[in-house]
């Protein structure tokens, strides 16, 4: 009895913990189009850098170079925000094995991007 419970739960939760881990490590360039609310989109790359919980980098944007401020991944989700000209757009996410989903508040707007790891 004790090994059958150990096998079907136990054995599981601990592959999905890795597996989880595995993929939450976003370090690297993503690329996306940003959907803006009139139609159009941005082309913008996202440089991470993960350590822990803890994500910094800079987004490559027609705006030049800006810093992810505050940010923090846990499982799979992520937060930061950007300061563009005094004004903060924060950003929320969800990772996935080969894409991030990404929300970006923008002046009132909900804007989302699929952002993909660039090679």
């Amino acid at each position: 009895m004790k090994k059958s419970i150990l096998t079907s739960i136990i054995l599981p939760r601990l592959a999905f913990s890795v597996l989880a881990s595995a993929i939450t490590d976003i370090s690297g360039v993503w690329a996306c189009n940003l959907r803006l609310a009139d139609g159009g989109s941005i082309a913008l790359a996202y440089s991470f850098k993960q350590d822990g919980e803890k994500l910094t980098g800079t987004v490559d944007s027609p705006q030049g170079e800006l810093m992810i401020e505050n940010g923090r991944i846990s499982g799979d989700s992520l937060s930061f925000g950007l300061n563009i000209q005094g004004i903060n757009f924060p950003h929320t996410g969800r990772v996935y094995q080969d894409s991030i989903a990404l929300e970006v508040m923008a002046q009132g707007s909900k804007l989302h991007a699929c952002l993909i790891r660039k090679k």
